[in-house]
């Protein structure tokens, strides 16, 4: 994927020129530096410009420019947007309008530092007037603005403006960070993690205050810089409390704000990190470091009438759903039980009957402890607290590990009773069990970014609670059983002393989640604490490393703390209870369970199985490699455990990577590790890989786990497809119904297509879906009776969009036409956006022109018998020989 093409230019002085992701890369050396190919690969796509990324270590002479112009190509109607790399990384106003008038074309040039940021942004920050500036033939130079891709509030943050003698309004990446500047040493590091991890959002102006380590920053400061902005750009502004803030009284941070404003405000719950167009929250500790996802995601807060008046309740106007739950009665409230709701709050979670108490504002408006989630349950009902306590439990055990192991469960009665002292946050027992804390926060996934080798933080650990007696029935204990996890991937941790008598059951301790949140998407590396040191030790080694002399500063990536011991750890690497050499069909576990004898029954009446969607799987059964962790356990176990099969088919890999070398390179792994994941693209072609699919459909752990990643990091290297594709099928008229109700389905197995269709495939429905991102596996196909022509794989975790449903109807066949869903269109509630209509009649009138084009036409591809089977999946369905299963067992 790395090196899609090559040439040289037509002068004799001309550099190579290769296309890298979504630039070209000219350098003067033998190769391409580790640094350039980094910049190339993650860089955001312009779509006014061709990025050109300049390898040229050393002083940048003359010729070196005249052989820049000479490689690239002149009177093009796209400018060229200009970023280079090496010790002389600072291209003159001289240089760039010469090569403007050279060329005949735009060059957009940076004039200062150009920092990578998150997402493949590029920021452009030493000093005032520094930013990317537009040179055009014959006219004058013209400044373009700080970021890029460029926001619309780009110019509201483009220079550091001071807002008193030591605070500081600084420009960002994704915004404004207005601290104390006295204190550089403790801000530095904090600065650093800000400009690599905070996304640039479009329409959103981030504004965080204060910096840990530094004394409270005035409300004053805050107040200058808002009078700067017009009221369009006030409603842009998203406040965030980074640091210590001088907060009169007990206020909650966006109170206080809005009232030393004078005007409504909204805050962010806390910092957002990952992808622009859907960031998520995290909250931060007094040391700076990230510690959960809130579930309420922005709250807005009105002034108060009077300084004497209470302040009013702050009203949450956008929040996630961490789990799945019934549907919504209201703002934030979902059904979970005949008898109950659960409310998402700034603080965390509220099971309660589905009608509020009256206290149900002081519960509301308490707020979220930075390094706690609450979940709290209604106990106003002695007889019923029971009840809402086990409904709460069951809650906590759907939660995500990070989230779960930091949650507390606080009676109803608890949190009002302090709410009734202040506005501090209400911390208590529930009966006699107290959940221990945890410091530390498990990582969560982005779309994987190549990153310098990262830093591990020192984590202190977090005081425990003050118990608080808790008014409530007599404490009802939770037993709910912690799975004992075989694997040889378990990490090492030192087992708890045995004791005597049981402790109570904490958080932490209930069973893992089954189904993960769906918008985890991407590796979050945690801010720096202060004031530790940081130690230099690496945790993984990033695939690209950038150079440490040049001035192109690479976003950081810092590793996870480890996690604490405990008796049952989950464990990150897929659970494979037995290593065996074939998989088990269907995906069940490898180990044959011990059945009890049980007595025969009458057979129930046969019922036809319902159609479902494909469970959401967890760590431990998704082919998606875990976040902030390598494919290294993996790797070790297919070469160890399928050695006869990897020998066999690693002599035929390896001769086709010899006639193919990009495969060996582009995303920084070894020669060995690509052969490893290329065999096993090669194994899950072959016939050992047919029952891998409806293993990872069905959500289960198993041996195929380990070799669908190690897959799906060999395909990522192959040639990827965009165009109309197709596979065959029948679709029952249930699954008709199914699919009638739903705008998006997300494939969880490798989705087998063809680019073009084929006659050996039988069913009355064709599946044409418009791909973006498909792997074409004709150079791993095997050679026997699995060979299909003309196949493409999707990868697992693919969204799709229905664009168009005909069912069959005699002799005319049904049709289902999709289209493949990127990142950015799924907003942070997981449905798809509306604002990508042009894709979707694009998509349409692609795929139907594709279909008339073969409509009587001699399909093309040929595919062996028993590979056939593979191609009439509908993608996102669960399988119906699995639902008859479940229909069986229940």
């Amino acid at each position: 994927m790395a090196v899609l093409s090559s040439w040289r230019g037509k002068g004799s002085r001309g550099m190579p020129l290769h296309t890298v992701g979504n630039a070209y890369v000219l350098y003067s050396t033998e190769q391409i530096s580790p640094q350039a190919q980094a910049l190339a690969m993650n860089v955001a796509h312009d779509p006014e410009n061709d990025v050109v990324v300049l390898d040229a270590p050393g002083r940048m002479s003359v010729l070196t420019w005249e052989s820049v112009a000479e490689a690239l190509p002149r009177r093009r109607r796209a400018g060229i947007r200009l970023v280079i790399c090496g010790d002389n990384a600072e291209p003159s106003s001289l240089v760039g309008q010469w090569l403007s008038e050279r060329l005949n074309r735009t060059v957009v040039a940076p004039h200062g530092t150009v920092l990578r940021a998150a997402a493949g942004a590029l920021f452009v920050h030493s000093g005032a007037g520094s930013g990317w500036i537009r040179y055009r033939p014959g006219r004058e130079p013209q400044w373009e603005g700080k970021r890029f891709p460029r926001p619309e509030w780009d110019a509201l943050a483009a220079e550091a403006t001071p807002t008193s003698s030591t605070g500081v309004a600084e420009p960002i990446p994704g915004g404004v960070w207005i601290h104390d500047s006295a204190a550089e040493e403790a801000v530095r590091p904090h600065r650093e993690w800000l400009r690599s991890n905070v996304p640039c959002q479009p329409g959103t102006l981030v504004v965080l205050l204060g910096c840990p380590g530094t004394r409270k920053l005035p409300l004053d400061d805050v107040h200058r810089f808002w009078r700067r902005l017009s009221e369009e750009d006030r409603r842009r502004v998203r406040f965030v409390g980074y640091g210590p803030v001088d907060v009169p009284g007990r206020d909650p941070f966006g109170q206080a704000v809005a009232d030393a404003l004078g005007a409504p405000v909204v805050c962010y719950a806390g910092v957002p990190v990952g992808p622009p167009s859907r960031p998520q929250l995290f909250t931060v500790d007094e040391d700076g470091r990230l510690c959960w996802q809130s579930f309420a995601e922005e709250l807005a807060y009105t002034p108060r009438e009077r300084p004497s008046a209470p302040a009013p309740s702050p009203r949450m106007i956008r929040h996630r759903v961490p789990l799945e739950l019934g549907e919504e009665l209201g703002a934030g409230v979902y059904w979970y039980a005949e008898d109950a709701v659960v409310e998402v709050l700034q603080s965390g979670l509220w099971l309660r009957p589905s009608e509020a108490p009256r206290d149900a504002d002081r519960i509301r408006a308490t707020p979220a402890d930075p390094e706690r989630p609450a979940l709290v349950f209604d106990d106003a009902n002695g007889p019923r607290a029971k009840r809402m306590r086990t409904l709460a439990a069951d809650v906590a055990a759907q939660l995500d590990p990070a989230t779960r192991e930091r949650t507390e469960l606080l009676a109803a009665s608890a949190v009002v009773a302090a709410a009734s002292r202040g506005p501090a946050r209400a911390v208590g027992t529930v009966g006699e069990e107290v959940p221990a804390p945890f410091a530390v926060a498990e990582a969560v996934e982005s779309a994987p970014v190549q990153a310098p080798p990262p830093v591990a933080p020192v984590v202190a650990p977090v005081a425990a609670p003050v118990p608080v007696p808790v008014p409530v029935a007599a404490p009802v204990p939770v037993a709910l059983p912690v799975p004992q996890v075989a694997s040889d991937w378990a990490e090492e941790t030192p087992a708890e002393p045995e004791r005597a008598v049981a402790a109570p059951v904490s958080l932490s301790a209930l069973p893992p989640i089954t189904k993960p949140e769906p918008n985890l998407a991407f590796v979050l590396p945690p801010p720096p604490p202060l004031p530790l040191p940081r130690p230099a030790a690496a945790v993984v080694p990033p695939p690209l490393a950038p150079s440490a002399l040049s001035p192109v500063e690479p976003a950081m990536d810092l590793p996870l703390p480890a996690v604490p011991a405990r008796s049952a750890p989950i464990v990150d690497a897929p659970v494979i209870e037995a290593p065996l050499p074939d998989f088990p069909a269907g995906g069940e576990s490898a180990v044959p369970e011990k059945k009890e004898p049980r007595a025969t029954a009458a057979p129930a009446p046969a019922q036809r199985p319902r159609p479902r969607l494909q469970p959401i799987p967890d760590r431990a059964t998704s082919a998606l490699p875990p976040p902030g962790r390598g494919l290294t356990e993996e790797r070790a176990w297919l070469r160890r455990t399928l050695s006869k099969e990897f020998d066999l088919v690693a002599t035929t890999v390896s001769r086709i990577l010899s006639q193919h070398p990009v495969l060996l390179r582009g995303d920084g792994i070894s020669p060995d590790d690509a052969l490893t994941d290329s065999v096993a693209v090669r194994l899950y072609l072959s016939a050992k890989g047919r029952a891998i699919d409806s293993a990872l459909r069905s959500a289960r752990k198993g041996p195929h786990v380990p070799l669908a990643r190690c897959a799906v990091s060999g395909l990522a290297r192959l040639p990827s497809h965009r165009g109309a594709t197709s596979l065959t099928t029948s679709i029952s008229a249930d699954q008709w119904g199914l699919l009638a109700g739903r705008t998006m389905l997300t494939e969880w197995g490798f989705l087998n297509a063809l680019m073009e269709p084929s006659g050996d495939l039988t069913g009355d429905t064709d599946v044409l879906i418009w791909a973006m991102t498909a792997r074409r596996t004709a150079l791993l196909e095997p050679e026997d009776d699995d060979h299909a022509g003309n196949r493409v794989l999707f990868l697992p975790g693919t969204s799709f969009k229905i664009l168009e449903r005909t069912e069959p109807d005699g002799a005319r066949r049904g049709r289902l036409l999709l289209r493949e869903v990127s990142a950015s269109e799924i907003d942070p509630d997981g449905r798809v956006q509306d604002n990508r209509a042009s894709f979707d009649e694009l998509a349409t009138k692609s795929l139907n022109g594709y279909a008339t084009r073969w409509d009587g036409a001699e399909p093309s591809s040929r595919i062996g018998e028993p590979a056939r089977v593979r191609f009439g999946a509908v993608p996102g369905l669960a399988e119906q020989k699995k639902a008859e299963q479940t229909e069986e067992m229940r």
